[in-house]
């Protein structure tokens, strides 16, 4: 492994009609065209976007939470009058 992660080396081999990616096999009976495309991910941009959905869906359960806690309390302290 190198330092960004990547194997230092990949083994490719194409044997009937099969493309071999290391252990992964690929059929070249549909491939029309194949290109290079390097990924730069948005890092900074999909950590806070994280961060937003986690803080809302923890500010939603604990509103559901205290909604259904203050719901069951008051509804268990009406009490019928008996007649």
């Amino acid at each position: 492994m190198t330092s960004a992660g990547l194997p230092a080396s990949l083994d490719l081999t194409v044997t009937k009609r099969l493309l071999w990616v290391g252990g992964a096999v690929y059929p070249l009976q549909n491939v029309a065209r194949v290109y290079t495309f390097v990924l730069h991910p948005r890092r900074k941009e999909a950590t806070l976007a994280f961060l937003k959905r986690s803080v809302f869906a923890l500010l939603t359960g604990l509103g559901f939470t205290l909604f259904a806690g203050t719901a069951t309390s008051s509804a268990g302290s009406a009490r019928p009058s008996k007649a």
